[in-house]
């Protein structure tokens, strides 16, 4: 038996497996109530490419303005309006492509992208994912067009930014809520990386001023789980890898 063979009959025999088989894999309330909790706060892409054309890095979630934010009143509105229209099934499919989770390596200890080498990868994909026509992955087409809403946005999960950090420069340490918050939110993110209907972007290029001794993103355990959970039950087309791609 080929070693690739055994592999998938060992990871379909894994708890790993059978965990993502749960429905909240599947469901669109695992995902609204993960924003409705206070443990992740999805940027709207929106702002992401704001950010980029400002020049601007990315701050941790205690430092940026509540408009970068969705409201999970926000994403349910959406979702009900679509269900309403197409039914829960079709609905699901549709209002799932509205959730990206980004993978990628920390390009320094206290800062994951100091010089904005992610943000620029990021930064163009959010522009063409907003701008995007086609029928079956683009979130115009599924999702705004039918509902008459004219301003196409998505929501981001990028840990830096969706997630209490353990400091910022302008409150400090975060607090007891926050750090719970906090790992609520790194359990909850399983769910956004392993859904059927969600959208994964890695970005598995390293800055070429990096440290030769820098973990890459192909040694990285963590980022080896975020992308192995995303394979697991996603079409490939769902899983991008924005390293591959050139931002000049």
């Amino acid at each position: 038996m080929a070693a690739a063979s055994v592999i998938i009959i060992c990871w379909r025999h894994s708890p790993l497996y059978w965990t993502l088989r749960n429905r909240e894999y599947y469901e669109v309330e695992g995902l609204i109530r993960s924003v409705s909790s206070g443990a992740i706060a999805p940027v709207k892409g929106s702002y992401i490419v704001e950010m980029l054309e400002n020049g601007e890095r990315i701050m941790p979630r205690q430092d940026t303005h509540h408009r970068a934010f969705w409201r999970s009143s926000e994403l349910q509105a959406i979702f009900n309006a679509l269900r309403a229209k197409f039914g829960t099934t079709e609905a699901t499919r549709r209002f799932c492509k509205l959730f990206v989770a980004f993978s990628y390596r920390w390009l320094s200890i206290t800062e994951p992208d100091p010089d904005m080498f992610h943000l620029t990868r990021v930064g163009e994909a959010a522009k063409l994912y907003i701008k995007s026509q086609s029928k079956s992955m683009g979130i115009k087409q599924l999702v705004f067009a039918p509902l008459g809403i004219e301003n196409v946005d998505f929501a981001l999960l990028w840990d830096w930014t969706s997630l209490f950090q353990a400091r910022s420069r302008k409150s400090g340490h975060r607090t007891a809520k926050q750090s719970m918050l906090y790992r609520k939110g790194i359990s909850y993110a399983s769910i956004w990386y392993g859904h059927a209907h969600t959208v994964t972007w890695m970005n598995t290029a390293m800055p070429a001023t990096v440290s030769p001794t820098h973990v890459k993103y192909t040694a990285s355990g963590w980022c080896w789980a975020e992308s192995r959970v995303s394979a697991t039950l996603k079409p490939h087309g769902q899983l991008v890898d924005l390293g591959s791609v050139d931002v000049g």
